[in-house]
Parts: C-alpha cells; structure tokens; sequence
C-alpha cells in the first residue's frame, strides 16, 4: 500500500525559486509538445529512449526529458481511455434505437461490440489534452531525499540532479510532519521518486511511502454498519455512537466569519475530532465495514432542506470521513463497501418493511412489528443488511421490493 504526505518548500531561497520557475516553465512545454506527438501516432510507445524524446528540443538533460515523456504518455493514455468509453457510450445509444425502431444499422444488431468495432475507425469524440504545468513528476534517476543529521533547523532535504546540466543540483530544503513520522513508525518505506507541486506562488513537494511487509492474517469475524449523522457523526449496527459533539462545533464553525483565523482553527478542529472518532472503531477486530453512499448528498439541497441545514451539510467532511475510515479498512485488512441509503432510515432492520410513519426523529418505532431503539442504530443495521443481501419491502399488496 502507497501513502502520500506534502511538505511545504517556503524556506527556499529567491534563486532557488527562480531555478524552480524555469523548470516548471520549461516541462510544461515538453510535456505539451510529447503530447501533440503521442496524440496523433497510432501507438504510444511504452519507454521512452533517445530516439523520442530527441524529437522535442529543450535545455533539459535526457533523464529529464524521460520523465516528461513518460508524463505526457500517461495524459495521452488517460484521454484514450475516456475517448473509448464516449465512443462504447454512443455505440450503445445508437444500438439501444436500432433495436427499439427494428432498424439493423451496419449490422450493428449482428455481432457484439468486440466484433462489429473490429477494423472500424471512429472519430476522437474528446480534445487535445492539455499538461497545465502544476505537478512535475521525477523519478530516482533525478532526486535523492536526504535526512538531515547536521542542521538543526531543516531534518529533510531533496536534491534534484540530471536536470539543468553543467553539474548542477538544486538542493531543496524542508520539513518532515506529525504524518511523515507516524507513517514511519507503522512501518512505511520512503520511496525513491517524488512529485513537485506548485500552486500560485506556492511549491510543494510530495513524498510517496510504501508499506510492503506480510502481515499475518488474523480471524476475525465481526461485520459492522455505519449510518453517518449530524446529531451523531458516526452510529454503528453494535449500538455504539462515535462523534456526539459533532453538532455542536458544526454549529460553533456557523457562527464564525468564514476565512477568519477562529473559522480556519474552527475547521482544523472539526478535522482532528474526525480523526479522533474514527480512531476509535475496534478495526483490529472487524472484518467488513459498510457505510451508506452519500455522495452528492450537498449538493442541490435546496428547497429540500432550510438553510441552516445546508450549510452545515457544506461543513460535515464527507470525503474525509470516507478517506479515514478507508485508509483504516486499508492499514487492518479490513474489506470496506458502501450501498445506497434509501429506505435505511424508513425500513425496519427486524420485520424489513418499510413505513416513513416508524421514524421519529431520533427514535424510531415500527408500526408493523413494534420493534423500538435508536433510529440511527436502526439505520446502521439496515445498511449492515443490505450489503449482506437482506432487502427492505414496502407493506402493501404489491410488495415492491427495493432495490439494492
């Protein structure tokens, strides 16, 4: 497994900056040129010799130009890909017509997609991508990271050689982080290539960790649902809850002018009580955690919800909920799946049927079967019971079943 950590490089000094400004001017024009070159050639090359980047001029020494071009093969691979899908996309709109007005196009009702497109050509149905500049990526041939022993105010230095030519390496200082040292001491390897990053007037780098070592596996045989709240940030199908305060510091951060020195420590608090939540779930004895899929869930709310509630709905983090829990899943062999979220909060996790009338506020009562607890807890367990293949039903003749 790969993790990322960013280092600011604000202790470089003016001529170190300016010698990062042409490097950055300069790759971004290569990379822009390998692409306009890979674009319009029938195959991209898998490694990038003499031979091809000798096609592209530039001060850049050929470790550099390597880079670029391999940097510029990705693009290129990436908006072919998207391009075969917009091209399969509109296959499919086309077939879906001829076989609803009975017309065989081409044949296109004959064969399947993998034998009608053989021998075909299709217009590129996406632009030119273009290399904006920001993230310049190197390999080991070019940069070597360094600990620092010596000096007492920079602990990390990255040299960067094989670039401008006459012998010169570009020493960048900076500093490693609470992150970096506690990748460390779980056991992650620093890597030996890094990505340069620039945003404005601000460069950064990122350093890559790997983790390689067997684990020996452990039994476990626990699963656990987890319904994501505002009253309660995170509720469990074991009748715990994780993040009861959650309400109250969204509400602290409501009250700040946003961008405001209180509202950016607001925010950093919020993070850290995050962390601190999910930190607390036993993983090392779980081996499945499902969570609802409430991706988008900020977005177009309103008229759905009162104003209030939206903007702490823009403040609740989802995404890194998610990615801490993830990484958590990650780090302890634990599987981690999502499903969709109608009905949990409707359904009852014992009878499964499905009555708005049996949620009230944070209790929740079934109308059917009589089943009383939590509302948030019930919810958990629905979401547990979906992924494991339970349905949720409406009570009436029909018997609809909802979808998972």
């Amino acid at each position: 497994m790969i993790r990322q950590t960013k280092h600011s490089l604000k202790f470089i000094t003016d001529k170190k900056k300016n010698k990062l400004d042409d490097l950055f001017i300069e790759y971004q024009r290569v990379v822009n040129e390998f692409i306009k070159i890979f674009w319009h050639s029938d195959k991209i090359p898998m490694q990038i010799n003499s031979s091809i980047y000798k096609q592209v001029n530039s001060w850049m020494m050929g470790k550099a130009m390597k880079c670029a071009g391999n940097q510029a093969s990705k693009i290129v691979r990436s908006a072919w890909k998207i391009n075969s899908k917009l091209t399969y996309k509109k296959y499919k709109h086309v077939f879906n017509l001829c076989k609803k007005k009975d017309k065989n196009i081409n044949g296109i009702l004959d064969y399947k997609w993998s034998e009608w497109s053989k021998g075909k050509y299709f217009k590129k149905r996406n632009t030119l991508p273009f290399f904006n500049g920001n993230t310049i990526e190197l390999n080991s041939d070019l940069v070597s990271i360094q600990n620092s022993k010596k000096s007492s105010e920079f602990d990390l230095w990255v040299r960067i050689g094989s670039v401008f030519g006459n012998r010169f390496s570009l020493i960048l200082p900076t500093k490693k982080h609470y992150n970096f040292n506690i990748l460390i001491e779980e056991g992650f390897q620093l890597k030996k290539s890094l990505a340069i990053r620039r945003t404005t007037d601000k460069y950064y780098i990122s350093l890559f960790l790997e983790k390689t070592e067997e684990v020996k596996p452990v039994i476990k045989n626990k699963k656990l649902g987890i319904d994501l709240g505002i009253n309660k940030l995170l509720s469990l199908s074991s009748g715990e809850f994780l993040g009861v305060d959650i309400k109250r510091l969204l509400f602290k951060l409501n009250k700040k002018t946003q961008k405001s020195k209180s509202y950016n420590r607001c925010l950093n608090e919020i993070k850290h009580y995050i962390g601190e939540c999910v930190n607390k779930i036993p993983f090392e004895k779980i081996d499945l955690i499902v969570m609802e899929d409430l991706k988008g869930i900020t977005k177009n709310t309103k008229g759905r919800t009162n104003k209030k509630l939206r903007k702490q709905l823009g403040h609740w983090n989802l995404e890194l909920v998610y990615e801490r829990i993830q990484n958590k899943c990650e780090l302890n062999r634990v599987w981690f799946a999502k499903v969709l979220s109608e009905y949990t909060s409707q359904g009852c996790s014992i009878c499964h049927l499905i009555d708005k009338r049996s949620r009230k506020q944070e209790k929740y009562e079934c109308v059917h079967c009589g089943n009383i607890m939590d509302a948030d807890t019930n919810a958990s367990i629905n979401i547990l019971q979906r992924y494991l293949g339970q349905v949720l039903t409406v009570p009436d003749s029909t018997k609809e079943i909802i979808s998972i």
